[in-house]
């Protein structure tokens, strides 16, 4: 209970700052996908379901407020955290290179996915100036971010874990 508690916390917290905070320290018009690092990250601690309900409810948020199609969003970061939940098994404390390469792995996708769905759909097909000005600067600066955030993020799984593990007796 303490833990989806908490992680509501977080998908109410991170969509606030990616709205806001974020919003307003963007360079040249990209900012860090703050949402991507959050589901790629919870999927990674916790496996696929986590990941995949951590993700339909981030994009059901973003749905919401700023999308054109309600459920793209959602769907798009579900199959995210889903897909970044299979590396659950590859989980190492302190371990930052395999959540890094799978967080710039699901801003990557991000980014194409929303590319071709909301450009290369409207005839706009014009690839290698989209790479320049948006997805290779959001690669970085959402990377970036997530030495940062990941590692918050870890802290708090770490410490849900050990009162889990308290709580259920393994510790005396």
């Amino acid at each position: 209970m303490k833990r989806t508690i908490t992680t509501a916390i977080l998908i109410f917290l991170f969509f606030i700052l990616q709205s806001t905070v974020v919003y307003s320290l963007s360079l040249n018009g990209v900012s860090p996908n703050l949402i991507v690092i959050l589901v790629v990250s919870m999927a990674f601690f916790r496996g696929k379901t986590t990941g995949l309900l951590t993700g339909f409810f981030c994009g059901l948020l973003n749905d919401f407020f700023f999308g054109d199609i309600l459920g793209f969003y959602a769907m798009l970061y579900m199959c995210i955290g889903y897909l970044c939940g299979f590396a659950s098994k590859e989980f190492y404390d302190f371990n930052l290179k395999l959540p890094l390469v799978l967080i710039a792995g699901a801003d990557l996708i991000y980014s194409f996915v929303v590319y071709w769905c909301f450009f290369v759909m409207r005839s706009r097909m014009n690839l290698w100036f989209y790479m320049d000005r948006i997805i290779l600067p959001e690669l970085i600066y959402t990377t970036a971010a997530a030495i940062v955030v990941y590692r918050i993020l870890f802290l708090i799984n770490e410490k849900l874990t050990t009162d889990e593990k308290r709580r259920d007796g393994y510790f005396a």
